[in-house]
């Protein structure tokens, strides 16, 4: 079957990846076996849609991640984004913290967002000082400089 994954800034079409699986079948194996696809047919993926998809023990060496959506998604076992990704974890609201290292410059992805680690921080001091959410989110952040401080990732 033929499965499109979507630009998760514009919604637009970013590429059909030919697929063997039912109709029926889970978007999270879809999305796996499309992404599988475009690694194997050297598809860009950056800026992919591909929240709550089932990566699980793929191989993802070499592969342009940046901009993508990843939130949700099971990424255990997977090589190649374990030294690039920092799962900061989900906050009590549902939203993923991730922490990536791209270009030599952390950044933090939580739903929509797509910061460069000192501005996601201004963002949520901004919007969230003195909420709950706020104290979650500042909690998750600092846990994810701190792992990324620890794997020695120079941030530009």
């Amino acid at each position: 079957m033929k499965y499109d994954v979507l630009n998760r800034f514009t919604g637009r079409v970013k590429f059909t990846a030919e697929i063997d699986c039912h109709e029926s079948a889970p978007r999270s194996l879809k999305l796996r076996l499309a992404v599988l696809w475009a690694i194997e047919n050297e598809t860009d993926l950056r800026d992919s849609d591909l929240s709550y998809s089932d990566l699980r023990g793929s191989d993802l060496s070499g592969s342009d991640l940046r901009g993508s959506n990843l939130s949700g998604s099971n990424l255990r076992g997977s090589r190649g984004i374990s030294n690039k990704a920092i799962d900061g974890g989900i906050r009590s609201d549902g939203y993923r913290f991730l922490l990536v290292l791209s270009d030599g410059v952390r950044r933090v992805q939580a739903g929509c967002r797509n910061f460069p680690y000192t501005e996601g921080v201004e963002h949520w001091q901004e919007t969230r000082t003195d909420t709950p959410l706020g104290d979650e989110t500042f909690a998750i952040l600092e846990h994810m400089k701190r792992i990324a401080d620890l794997r020695g990732w120079d941030d530009k």
